[in-house]
């Protein structure tokens, strides 16, 4: 079963690390809220390919964490190396609101 923290991202370091021997994985998320249509879009900063949305701010983060989970799980299954993508050039703060989150794999 996966937990679920959320923090600002300014308080997650630029590489997400599994904290020893616990199974728990940093994920940095990035919220946009759609003015148009409503809801929110989600992406993971710092795993390609990982997105998602939902009707509120919550439900997109749930989503997004579901997302995350099931990324991380399929690449350990498969013995991929997970694609971390480097977070030290941050994303402008102006595209959308940015959390992060931790998850227990």
């Amino acid at each position: 079963m996966s937990t679920i923290n959320v923090e600002p991202a300014s308080a997650v370091a630029s590489t997400p690390e599994v904290v020893s021997g616990v199974g728990y994985v940093e994920c940095r998320g990035l919220f946009i809220k759609e003015e148009n249509e409503g809801g929110y879009s989600s992406i993971c900063l710092n795993l390609p390919g990982v997105q998602s949305q939902g009707e509120t701010l919550n439900e997109a983060i749930q989503n997004l964490k579901e997302a995350f989970l099931l990324a991380v799980e399929t690449y350990k299954e498969s013995g991929e190396e997970i694609p971390w993508r480097d977070l030290s050039n941050e994303f402008p703060r102006e595209c959308g609101e940015q959390r992060w989150f931790t998850v227990h794999v």
